[in-house]
């Protein structure tokens, strides 16, 4: 399996967790970085 494909596999396994939007939110949060939900995905 090509790099490429192993990092799109992993990222959808991934992402049956957790969404692409409550990861946003979550890396905003840690880092402390205010945000408005309206411009998230």
């Amino acid at each position: 399996m090509s790099t490429y494909t192993q990092i799109l596999y992993h990222q959808e396994v991934h992402h049956r967790n957790e969404t692409f939007t409550e990861e946003m939110k979550r890396l905003l949060q840690e880092h402390g970085i205010v945000y408005d939900e309206k411009y998230l995905l």
